[in-house]
């Protein structure tokens, strides 16, 4: 292998990382917005007893904005990770290679022009080839792959961190939230009738008696809020 034939691997290596990169920060970003657009929309409906339209609006929304970080985020590095669609040319990454290694940003451009401007048939082709390999060959001990870390993608988890610990929080105390708020907003299209605040314990066991007949029983009502009357 070549001394320029290594550079170019070297690129490719880069242009893989790059986009392996931008799947782990994808992968992150798209748990961290699964999770809080989750987490507001059982909330919202949970404490807002909405009606179908706007239950159908938060479920379709949490959807769409699912679906549009999933393919953004992961999909599309992951295709182009594996090859598939367009990705950044050998030049766009020498580009941002660049700015990691400032000193060989124009070198390792120019190499790459002076490679594509070589024709077999030239007289000068020997001499041009020669320039190339040894262009080539003094870039070669630069690591061009690790100007990317994906350890530092460690901070972006700093923000899916608290919504992930709210999370544990509504499972805990009020896991209602959950089981509730995802019932209703995925039944969109079903009534659910707000439970009232307040329960009526019969006390005494009713007996059949004549029509217009007065008949004396206890009744205990419990709950939050009481109303000032009972009507039978």
């Amino acid at each position: 292998m070549s001394s320029f034939d290594r550079l170019i691997a070297q690129i490719d290596a880069f242009i893989r990382k790059f986009y392996k990169n931008q799947l782990v920060k994808g992968l992150i970003l798209f748990t961290g917005v699964l999770l809080f657009t989750y987490l507001l929309v059982i909330t919202l409906e949970f404490f807002g007893h909405f009606g179908s339209m706007v239950r159908a609006v938060l479920f379709f929304g949490f959807i769409v904005v699912n679906l549009i970080i999933l393919a953004k985020y992961i999909l599309i590095p992951l295709l182009r990770l594996k090859s598939f669609g367009k990705r950044i040319n050998r030049y766009q990454a020498s580009s941002i290679i660049g700015r990691f290694f400032p000193g060989i940003s124009d070198r390792l451009l120019n190499t790459l022009q002076l490679s594509d401007q070589m024709d077999e048939n030239s007289t000068d082709f020997e001499l041009i080839n020669a320039s190339v390999q040894q262009r080539s060959a003094s870039m070669g001990a630069v690591p061009f792959a690790s100007a990317i870390d994906l350890s530092q993608n460690k901070r972006y988890v700093a923000w899916v961190l608290p919504i992930v610990f709210i999370g544990f929080l509504f499972g805990v105390f009020e896991p209602e939230v959950y089981w509730q708020g995802t019932d209703r907003v995925m039944n969109f299209t079903k009534d659910f009738p707000e439970k009232a605040p307040f329960q009526f314990d019969l006390v005494t066991n009713l007996e059949s008696i004549e029509e217009g007949e007065n008949y004396d029983f206890e009744l205990v009502l419990s709950g939050e809020s009481l109303p000032e009357k009972v009507y039978i």
